[in-house]
């Protein structure tokens, strides 16, 4: 489903490590962002979803090579490493819309009904 994941954060000292999907058993992908992000204001680290497509964007930027696109429930874990320098100013978590939401019921009742 498509949904928006926004990080703003200051990394002055190490790294932050966001892990998308089940990075142990998988489908997973294990994104880390390294210091320094953010100076004067935190810096933006996104993750877009959308049908067939993960994205990911730092300070607008897109990641090269970017995450492989993950299937089904994206669990979301966003850790630092020890000795890590890293403040989280805001998390903020988009959803898909109640339209995009029937959309999708509707296409997976479709198959599920399908002969």
């Amino acid at each position: 489903l498509p949904c928006d994941l926004e990080i703003a954060s200051t990394i002055t000292r190490g790294s932050l490590r966001i892990e998308l999907g089940d990075v142990r058993s998988g489908p997973g992908y294990v994104l880390t962002v390294p210091a320094p992000l953010g100076a004067d204001e935190p810096g933006v680290i996104r993750v877009l979803r959308t049908v067939g497509s993960l994205k990911v964007l730092v300070d607008d930027a897109p990641l090269v090579p970017g995450p492989p696109d993950l299937a089904g429930p994206l669990d979301v874990v966003i850790r630092s490493n020890p000795g890590s320098l890293v403040g989280l100013d805001r998390i903020v978590f988009f959803g898909p819309s109640a339209v995009e939401l029937e959309t999708v019921e509707a296409a997976r009742a479709a198959i599920e009904t399908a002969p």
